[in-house]
């Protein structure tokens, strides 16, 4: 797809990851201080021995690694372009997804996901951007 289209979906995708980079952000870092607080909070109460500490700092490292790496690492390659981004079909069958649930007010039970490809999901995105204004 070229033209204008083209940089819209462009601009879709970007936002499009930009949002879930900015969501797992907080997520991130809302479960950093969570799980901090948690295990904190257990070696105040309790006062654990070494091998307890050990397995609390371990299991701290891996969970704080896992949402570093899947929350904010990933997100990031696909915003650089360094990992394959969605498709441009995707991307439009997306948009228009979301197009139709804002303009039913989110009732998904009104018409179902668009399953169309090439020109007939570019006659759809008309239909219902017209449909929209």
């Amino acid at each position: 797809m070229s033209g204008i289209l083209g940089e819209k979906l462009g601009r879709y995708k970007r936002k499009y990851y930009l949002n879930i980079l900015i969501r797992n952000s907080a997520i991130f870092t809302c479960g950093v201080l969570g799980i901090w607080i948690f295990f904190t909070l257990l070696e105040f109460n309790f006062s654990f021995g070494v091998s307890t500490r050990t397995i609390f700092f371990y299991l701290l490292t891996t969970s704080l690694l896992g949402l570093l790496i899947f929350g904010i690492v990933i997100p990031c390659l696909f915003l650089t372009g360094i990992r394959k981004p969605i498709s441009d079909e995707n991307a439009a069958r997306n948009s228009l997804n979301q197009v139709r649930a804002r303009a039913r007010g989110g009732n998904a039970g009104v018409l179902p996901d668009v399953t169309a490809s090439g020109n007939d999901l570019l006659d759809a995105i008309y239909l219902e951007r017209r449909l929209e204004l």
